[in-house]
């Protein structure tokens, strides 16, 4: 999901952060935008909301002053689609593993895994067969422990899920 937003000018602006929940009421920052201080020029900002949730995500951009005072935007909305059953085996893993994926049905998938830092580490196009069983070569992503995310998508429909190495 890109997210963007412009400025026509800007006075004390420290930093942005962009917000999301899903429940409508509760939100935390995912991203923290540094602002420009000063100036009297359009800036445009924007942001790739990489892991949305399933569902209805809710958005909002928060503008901070350097001495802290926040404005807030509006509240945006954006659906995922419905909650679909998405499963990662082994998880936690060891290293050097492979993954199996299983997915509510069949077709095509794009497969993509970030680290903690959201630095894109494997991008891969995947077919999940009629069982909805999806296998992907991650062994040579996986080498260092650590907490990692999957994003796995198709036009109608995107999941989500973090897998830990050990």
């Amino acid at each position: 999901m890109l997210l963007r937003w412009s400025t026509a000018s800007e006075i004390d602006n420290d930093h942005f952060t962009i917000e999301r929940g899903i429940n409508g009421v509760d939100s935390e920052p995912i991203r923290l935008i540094k602002g420009a201080g000063n100036s009297t020029s359009v800036i445009h900002y924007e942001f790739r909301d990489n892991r949305p949730e399933n569902g209805i995500n809710y958005y909002r951009l928060v503008q901070y002053d350097f001495d802290g005072t926040a404005t807030r935007s509006d509240v945006k909305t954006v659906d995922f689609g419905k909650v679909q059953i998405f499963s990662v085996f082994p998880n936690p893993a060891s290293a050097n593993t492979s993954l199996t994926m299983t997915v509510p049905g069949s077709g095509e998938y794009k497969l993509t895994i970030y680290d903690v830092t959201g630095r894109m580490l494997m991008e891969e196009n995947l077919t999940a067969d009629e069982t909805g069983t999806i296998k992907a070569n991650t062994e040579q992503i996986f080498r260092t422990a650590g907490v990692y995310h999957l994003s796995l998508s198709r036009p109608d429909e995107n999941h989500n899920h973090k897998v830990l190495i050990k």
